[in-house]
């Protein structure tokens, strides 16, 4: 006698008649895919704790549950994709940022502030306004109070202090909390 050709649900895992469009047990749609063929060489696993079921044996030997059907093993899990790298000293008062400023602060704090940091484009090019989405006040203060006593002098020498100096402004607020005007 020739035994019908069953699939396999994808969501619940129970055997559905080939022709099926849903899944009889779960309602989920089914794609047209032939089951294995159960045999004494095939291993069987539990549906609850995942545990080989040896031969035909009705229960779980692990945990109880009563193994009606073939069941394949459970997926290895995916992994996270990895935190951002933080050294122990930083922790994680800098989580968050971008890793440019990761990197920046790192090299800053590795050398003890002697390194003060890389040329910042967007420091140089958006001056006081990059300065004040990093929540750095005191430049940008004397940036525009000094550009209004010397008709803008102060301000494109603060736009090339930014530029060079940015970063370690930056780190001087994320770090410490003070802001440093030069």
């Amino acid at each position: 006698m020739e035994q019908a050709v069953e699939i396999v649900c994808n969501s619940c895992r129970s055997n559905t008649p080939e022709n099926s469009k849903f899944c009889r047990h779960c309602g989920n749609p089914v794609t047209p895919a032939p089951a294995p063929a159960v045999s004494q060489s095939v291993a069987r696993f539990c549906p609850s704790c995942g545990a080989a079921v040896a031969g035909e044996k009705p229960f779980c030997a692990g945990c109880g549950v009563k193994v009606r059907e073939l069941v394949p093993p459970l997926p290895t899990a995916v992994p996270f994709p990895p935190l951002p790298t933080v050294n122990a000293a930083t922790g994680w008062k800098f989580a968050g940022l971008s890793s440019y400023y990761l990197n920046e602060f790192q090299q800053i704090e590795n050398t003890r502030e002697s390194y003060k940091g890389k040329w910042n484009w967007a420091a140089f090019l958006f001056g006081g306004f990059w300065a004040l989405t990093k929540g750095i006040w005191l430049p940008v203060v004397i940036c525009f109070v000094g550009s209004l006593f010397t008709g803008g002098l102060v301000g494109v020498a603060y736009c090339f202090i930014f530029g060079a100096r940015g970063n370690y402004m930056y780190y001087c607020k994320a770090a410490q909390g003070k802001d440093v005007p030069i």
